[in-house]
């Protein structure tokens, strides 16, 4: 079924990709559901995920404004023009991303600029989000989900036109695409993490780093 034939998109995953082409595709008129097994942070709360701020480029930056979602964002931005390099006897080394200060990065929080496209979203009479719900199995031939819900033992179908996977690295919708074709598809895991440190505002309840680093 070609995309011009549905006017109905179901997507896998309400995370950073999977909100933001819910509002595109919403503006261009599909109806659209998006499933999400996490629960809605907007309920529940988002610090416990990943909190590892995002350096946003310009590519970001044009998809937000193609979505309408860039002036709101801008509000909790702050932009980046470099990195600085911490010498072990205190010394710094400032290490320019451009050639001029036009050429910036823009840090923001995940979890923030992932609440705003959800609201942004939610706002859209054409989508419709469902959370606590776990992609367990995909009848390609039926175009039909299996999904559980979190809240209790019940599983719910939901057929589908066009599915479009946004449900990241663990992909549920690509395992279920590897079942039944090759997809030429590698995954190693790493075997390490990271550390998120925060650093609170000094005395006078300024930055004790660079921001704009």
């Amino acid at each position: 079924m070609k995309v011009r034939q549905t006017r109905k998109i179901t997507i896998a995953g309400a995370g950073l990709a999977g909100s933001l082409l819910a509002v595109m595709l919403a503006r261009k008129g599909f109806r659209v559901d998006v499933f999400e097994r996490n629960p809605d942070p907007r309920l529940a709360g988002s610090l416990g995920g990943r909190s590892i701020n995002l350096a946003l480029a310009e590519r970001g930056r044009h998809a937000l404004r193609r979505a309408g979602l860039m002036e709101d964002v801008d509000a909790y931005t702050i932009p980046m023009r470099g990195r600085m390099m911490h010498a072990l006897d205190g010394n710094q080394t400032f290490q320019p991303y451009g050639k001029d200060d036009s050429e910036v990065i823009w840090s923001t929080h995940r979890a923030r600029l992932n609440l705003g496209m959800l609201e942004a979203a939610d706002r859209r009479e054409r989508v419709k989000l469902y959370f606590r719900h776990r992609l367990q199995s995909i009848d390609w031939d039926k175009r039909e989900l299996v999904c559980a819900a979190l809240d209790g033992d019940e599983t719910h179908k939901h057929g589908f036109d066009i599915l479009i996977g946004t449900d990241g690295a663990g992909s549920s919708v690509r395992q279920a695409m590897s079942e039944v074709t090759d997809l030429g598809v590698s995954v190693e895991l790493l075997d390490h993490g990271y550390k998120e440190l925060n650093i609170p505002p000094g005395t006078d309840g300024d930055f004790q780093l660079d921001p704009n680093a």
